[in-house]
């Protein structure tokens, strides 16, 4: 009987979850596997560039980045797609097999590809050996986003998290291993695809006996319904994939594989500082689609609390990046990467407007308008890849960001505008103007703050954290003064 109570709860908790549960598990489950991973990512990329040096790890991001170019080939844009078939309608769960059947002969093609252009890439031998080695991390990869997108239709966030903590818990001990007894570029790629693959064996026997019975179906009929929604996303892919990778591919074309190596070195500190908004991000969405049918105004709610929580964190995390760039660099890294300070300042001015992006493509995706997103990421990366071909020969590693701060600036503003089209709303709902005030008072006295010269003579980390908290404090104070006015800004 006691057993049974309990199962009665977790069914209670789990199945009948309200707006701020369904969040609040989703969140903490992605957040749990974003936090860890992207601290083993982070000091594993940074180990990588200690020991390697700048040169050897502008070749090893050289190659990642060239077979990532031709990624969106193996994943085909059905990620999205498949989330918000199967958690739209569950019965269509028995399309998996079908799906992971497609993605076996997408990731051939995938590897042709790669194989193909990798002669037109590099006239060194070596480095083509790498891009095809690592080819295969992106293969095992493109089925594992398979799984997760089923984990997320169902909302087992907990499944995708472990299974990713494990990935990269396994890449990261393979890796440093290599690094400190076999320190070799080629030796780490292994390293890496070797981590990759055992994750996709765990989780492929883990998906077959525990959640769904897969086999092997070549259902033609079904590939192409799913094609003709996901077309637009596959382009979509196309051009993140442009987007993403082309800067690197093109440092490494020129030859300058030091500054490809200092440019994906603070790329990697850019990534990491904005990692809350992609867990907000993959917490919101699927809880956008099932608001979205069930109540329009619990939809807007959700939708404007996201959008809170993204500007709530990215505004700081810009203006904090911007200051105190030379500090991080040579905290993370050492002086020998100083060239790539004002990079790191376009970078965050880039990642601010590809983050605050976000709550209003998630709109358009939920309104199924993917070729609006199609069209605006067309754009914007055709203006991103015409600037790098311009900038990166005469400015190397800084037109490469610069580039990316314009392109990313542009994809704001026509994501904008279009969700305006389709989803009527405006900026003084909700008390997001007063929100909007609040973060961006809070953020100017941080840097206040933290430039007098009593907090300057502290470590850089004890600068972000004393700059954290005093943020916190002062927008805490602007929350509870609106309060007394009976206004809250994060009511849901």
């Amino acid at each position: 009987m006691k057993s049974e109570k309990i199962f009665d709860l977790k069914k209670i908790f789990f199945d009948n979850l309200s707006i701020k549960q369904i969040i609040l598990k989703n969140t903490f489950w992605l957040g749990l596997a974003e936090l860890i991973n992207g601290i083993l990512k982070f000091f594993l990329f940074v180990f990588i560039a200690r020991i390697l040096g700048a040169t050897e790890y502008g070749k090893f991001t050289f190659a990642l980045s060239f077979a990532g170019l031709f990624g969106f080939i193996a994943e085909t844009g059905l990620y999205s797609i498949i989330v918000r078939e199967f958690s739209q309608n569950k019965e269509r769960e028995s399309d998996v097999s079908s799906l992971f059947s497609f993605r076996i002969l997408s990731n051939l093609l995938f590897f042709i590809f790669v194989f193909f252009f990798s002669f037109f890439a590099t006239p060194d031998q070596k480095i083509r050996n790498l891009i095809w080695l690592l080819s295969f991390l992106l293969i095992f990869e493109n089925f594992l986003f398979l799984f997760y997108a089923f984990f997320n239709a169902r909302q087992k966030m907990e499944y995708e998290a472990f299974s990713k903590i494990l990935e990269n818990s396994l890449i990261f001990i393979f890796c440093i291993l290599t690094l400190l007894f076999f320190p070799s570029v080629f030796r780490l790629g292994v390293s890496y695809v070797f981590g990759a693959f055992l994750t996709f064996v765990f989780v492929s026997l883990f998906f077959y006996y525990k959640i769904f019975p897969l086999s092997l179906k070549f259902d033609i009929n079904l590939w192409k319904r799913y094609l003709a929604f996901a077309w637009p996303l596959f382009v979509l892919g196309l051009l993140t994939s442009f987007s993403n990778n082309f800067d690197s591919v093109l440092l490494g074309y020129f030859q300058m594989m030091k500054e490809n190596g200092w440019y994906n070195a603070v790329k990697r500190i850019v990534s990491i500082s904005v990692l809350p908004c992609g867990i907000l991000s993959a917490s919101f969405f699927p809880a956008m689609n099932k608001f979205f049918a069930e109540s329009k105004e619990k939809f807007k709610k959700i939708w404007f609390l996201f959008l809170k929580m993204i500007f709530f964190i990215v505004f700081p995390v810009l203006l904090g990046g911007i200051f105190l760039a030379p500090q991080i660099i040579d905290f993370v890294y050492d002086p020998s990467f100083f060239p790539a300070i004002l990079a790191l300042r376009f970078l965050f001015l880039a990642i601010f407007f590809s983050v605050i992006s976000l709550p209003f493509s998630r709109i358009l995706l939920v309104f199924n308008k993917q070729d609006k997103i199609l069209y605006i990421f067309l754009v914007s990366t055709i203006l991103s890849v015409l600037l790098n071909i311009f900038l990166i020969p005469y400015y190397s590693l800084n037109g490469a960001a610069f580039s990316s701060f314009l392109s990313y600036l542009l994809y704001f503003l026509l994501v904008y505008y279009f969700t305006k089209r389709y989803f009527s709303f405006k900026l003084s709902e909700e008390n997001f103007l007063p929100f909007l005030f609040g973060v961006v008072i809070s953020s100017f006295l941080m840097i206040f703050f933290i430039s007098q010269n009593f907090v300057l003579k502290f470590h850089v980390f004890w600068i972000i954290i004393f700059g954290a908290l005093f943020y916190l404090l002062i927008f805490s104070i602007y929350c509870f003064c609106l309060k007394l006015f009976k206004k809250d800004v994060f009511n849901l």
